[in-house]
């Protein structure tokens, strides 16, 4: 393999461990590529992309998030009045 593991090595291990050897690997291999192609990219006039886009949320799964609140609270609202509970919008 790439990692320098052996077969036997990889077999010895637990499917936690495996897992997790996969991951670093598969994150190491992303670096190289984005090392590679950072630069190919700012020569044609490409912006770099940010670092980390973990915490970034988009604003579509922003007003997505919205909506199923909103059908949440509607949904609940009609269980009340279905048990004869009168409840005015605010």
């Amino acid at each position: 393999m790439s990692s320098g593991l052996t077969l036997e090595s990889i077999l010895d291990m637990t499917f936690d461990q495996i897992e997790f050897s996969a991951q670093c690997v598969y994150r190491h291999k992303i670096e190289m590529i984005n090392m590679v192609f950072e630069p190919i990219a700012a020569a044609f006039g490409g912006k770099k992309a940010p670092k980390s886009v973990k915490n970034k949320v988009s604003s579509s799964r922003k007003d997505q998030k919205k909506d199923d609140k909103l059908a949440r609270e509607h949904h609940k609202i009609n269980q009340l009045r279905l048990l004869g509970i009168g409840v005015r919008d605010i």
